[in-house]
């Protein structure tokens, strides 16, 4: 069985423009489900499929406690509710009954004390990395000890997302994380 990665792409201001302002980490219209599985990037990233020939750089952080961007929230929560119509149009949406029986099973945790909202019981080891972990893990994973890419390496798709966060980066008004987690 196979293991993908979801991932969500966030930035916000280093600075706050106004003072008393919100200070929110925003999405960037990256959702990333990458064509290759690249077991040795998961096994750095969160310590997933590392079977112990892949070297982990961080243990999984489960989901940060600042997370508030609605597109990112929706990729990792379910909502809790009663409304049969909404649970059978699925894609969000559970039972009352299966939230609980998931938080009792271990396959969900409540995101609040209201008990409207589980993590998705599909996803496992929640984390998250900035943009310079993210680019130690890359250049751990993919690069030889010259700094050239390993030969025969597919690194396209994560070159381009680390790129993504740098650039975010660069002109030092932002700072961008990555919001991640696996299924299998």
């Amino acid at each position: 069985m196979g293991c993908d990665i979801h991932l969500r792409v966030e930035r916000r201001r280093k600075v706050h423009l106004y003072p008393n302002g919100r200070h929110e980490w925003r999405d960037v219209g990256f959702k990333g489900e990458f064509d290759f599985r690249i077991y040795g990037m998961f096994a750095r990233m969160a310590g997933v499929r590392g079977n112990g020939r892949n070297k982990v750089e961080f243990e999984p952080r489960g989901l940060p406690d600042d997370m508030t961007n609605w597109s990112t929230c929706e990729s990792f929560y379910m909502h809790v509710t009663n409304n049969k119509e909404a649970v059978e149009w699925g894609n969000g949406y559970c039972s009352t009954e299966s939230a609980e029986r998931w938080v009792e099973q271990g396959y969900s945790e409540w995101v609040d004390e209201d008990h409207r909202r589980v993590t998705n019981p599909n996803l496992h080891s929640y984390s998250w990395l900035t943009t310079q972990e993210l680019r130690q893990c890359f250049d751990d994973c993919f690069k030889q000890e010259d700094g050239t890419i390993k030969p025969h390496a597919d690194y396209v798709e994560w070159l381009g997302l680390v790129s993504l966060c740098e650039g975010i980066e660069s002109t030092g008004e932002y700072e961008c994380r990555v919001v991640f987690a696996f299924d299998n």
